[in-house]
């Protein structure tokens, strides 16, 4: 019997959604909720390269993945399995660091291209809220449905509070509820299972991967 690493372990994600561009986009797209025309085909992962022997030694070492999709838009992935303090600061530091790396000195400002992060915590950072699938973007607080700009999303997404409402079971079912239950249960799947479990095809290459 095959034992596998949960996809979960941040070392796993990384190399995992890094070495299949196409599964990261898929991903992408199911958190971001696109569909048909609008969904995400490709992205070019920035920052690739894992060594195992200098990272995973180093405390405070950031295994995030990096990428651009074709149109040019920014996005910070992660997966954080523990309590990290000040993770909503470090969110948007990140975030705004990959806009403001858009840039050189005296360039035009409106080149700058949007950055989302996806953040997907196997904690519960907010506890007074059922919901486990946060947005935060720049909205005025008198009229939210007026944006400073689009140009900066953040989604946290908290995997236990996904599996207090669905169990083991995908009672959402949809592309994104499926990526959920992946992370929390690929590693004790067994394949047979998984194979009619999910009807997402990048999830069966993803599990493949893994």
């Amino acid at each position: 019997m095959k034992i596998l690493l949960t996809p979960k372990l941040d070392l796993v994600f990384k190399i995992l959604f890094t070495s299949d561009p196409e599964i990261l986009a898929d991903l992408i797209s199911s958190v971001l909720g696109l569909a048909g025309n609008r969904r995400i085909r490709y992205v070019e992962v920035k920052n690739p390269i894992v060594n195992p022997d200098e990272e995973i030694t180093q405390k405070f070492v950031i295994l995030d993945i990096r990428a651009t999709d074709r149109q040019g838009r920014h996005y910070d992935i992660e997966m954080q399995v523990s309590r990290y303090e000040f993770y909503p600061k470090r969110t948007l530091f990140y975030a705004c660091r990959l806009y403001t790396d858009q840039l050189a000195s005296g360039k035009d400002y409106g080149k700058l291209m949007p950055v989302i992060g996806i953040h997907f915590l196997d904690y519960v950072e907010y506890e007074k809220y059922d919901d486990f699938h946060f947005c935060f973007s720049l909205r005025d607080e008198n009229h939210p449905e007026l944006l400073l700009t689009e140009d900066m999303t953040l989604h946290l997404i908290e995997l236990p509070k996904f599996e207090e409402k669905t169990g083991k079971t995908l009672k959402f079912r949809n592309r994104l509820a499926e990526w959920l239950h992946f992370f929390n249960h690929a590693h004790e799947e067994k394949e047979e299972a998984m194979r009619t479990h999910y009807e997402n095809p990048f999830i069966h290459r993803a599990f493949t991967a893994l």
